[in-house]
């Protein structure tokens, strides 16, 4: 379950310091890191309500559903930076 952790911290870390101006860059990565606490702890806590109201198996589908979100936020953000998608040759 913890593999997608680092994927996805180094992900939303480029993210934000590509975006951030140069002197704003602690401020945005001291947010980042906020963010990260603030949205695990909901998380968590969401997932943890879902698992006791319904079967084990919603919780692994929120999991899942976070993770295909993520994926999708890094493939949007490849596109629009380098203008190609991560597949660059698709033969149909």
């Amino acid at each position: 379950m913890g593999s997608g952790i680092g994927p996805s911290l180094v992900t939303l870390f480029e993210i934000a310091a590509e975006a951030a101006p140069t002197e704003r860059l602690t401020t945005v990565m001291a947010m980042m890191t906020t963010g990260v606490v603030v949205g695990q702890s909901a998380a968590a806590a969401a997932t943890g309500v879902i698992v006791d109201i319904c079967p084990y198996r919603m919780g692994f589908l929120m999991c899942l559903g976070a993770m295909c979100a993520l994926g999708m936020v890094g493939i949007i953000h490849k596109v629009r930076v380098t203008g190609r998608g991560p597949i660059t040759r698709l033969r149909l």
